[in-house]
């Protein structure tokens, strides 16, 4: 290297040894720069606890202990921050996609009071599924929150189908003459549960 020839501006041919000192010694492989400005990268694995927690708990005690002289910057990146973006995605697209369903239920039962009911029954299901991953120890994720609209989605489903079966229980005790009564309505809501026993189980 120190015999490597290039040419000047001014067409002189010179020796790289001429103009440089050239020593080996032990340093990073790469230089890194963030904006321009060089950056250093700090890996860190989390087990045992969610990503979340484990982030603001660091961020707290840096907060607390680490004074940043003038011209550095921190910044929390990789899988932390794409879950902080989904999280105020998500902020947003969990009351849209819930206010859609109501919607959608409403429209088909023509009753605000029988879309509430069946949405009363969503939170209940959404509670089985944080208890779930909690017994298993896994730690709601941006996968998790997608799988519990989805739940929500299929919570709502059951409820309808549910729905309209104790409906057409109700009404076919009606137009057989029985009474429109406590006994009645409790003959019908067990009818209408009963008929859907399998398909829950199946499903």
């Amino acid at each position: 290297l120190r015999k490597l020839p290039f040419v000047t501006d001014k067409g002189a041919t010179v020796l790289l040894q001429d103009v440089a000192k050239i020593v080996i010694a032990e340093g990073p492989p790469m230089i890194r720069s963030e904006n321009a400005r060089l950056s250093g990268w700090v890996y860190v694995d989390v087990r045992g606890r969610d990503l979340r927690s484990v982030v603001h708990d660091m961020q707290a005690i840096v907060a607390k202990q680490v004074a940043m002289p003038a011209g550095y910057a921190l910044s929390w990146s990789g899988q932390f921050e794409y879950l902080e973006r989904a999280t105020e995605r998500l902020k947003v697209v969990v009351p849209l996609t819930l206010a859609v369903i109501f919607m959608l239920l409403y429209v088909l039962f023509r009753s605000g009071g029988d879309a509430a009911l069946v949405m009363a029954a969503v939170p209940f299901s959404l509670v089985g599924g944080f208890w779930f991953i909690w017994a298993l120890g896994h730690a709601v994720s941006v996968a998790s929150a997608v799988g519990f609209i989805a739940l929500a989605g299929v919570a709502a489903e059951f409820g309808v189908v549910m729905l309209v079966y104790l409906q057409n229980a109700w009404k076919q005790h009606l137009a057989a003459g029985e009474p429109d009564n406590e006994e009645t309505l409790l003959a019908a809501i067990r009818e209408g549960a009963v008929m859907r026993v399998r398909p829950k189980a199946m499903t």
